[in-house]
């Protein structure tokens, strides 16, 4: 497995990650995430691979999409009549 990109959070209660890992040989992406010591990012992208738990994209997705959405703050253009 190959990591592609890492998002990593921090608390008072310890640090954890999601982890976008490819497959060396079929070239399939997926994301694991899993609890990490924080202490070295080399070695908590390892245990991420080895140990971190499957995120289920729909189950990911379905949680955002109840995330309020914030207005835009670009201008909307005003069509001339």
């Amino acid at each position: 497995m190959k990591v592609i990109d890492v998002v990593w959070f921090t608390s008072q209660y310890g640090n954890s990650g999601i982890a976008l890992v490819e497959d060396k040989l079929t070239k399939k992406r997926k994301l694991l995430a899993g609890s990490v010591s924080g202490l070295n990012q080399e070695m908590d992208e390892k245990i991420l691979i080895d140990w971190g738990s499957k995120v289920s994209i729909p189950m990911l997705q379905a949680l955002i999409d109840k995330v309020p959405k914030k207005e835009s703050t670009k201008k909307k253009k005003v069509k001339a009549e």
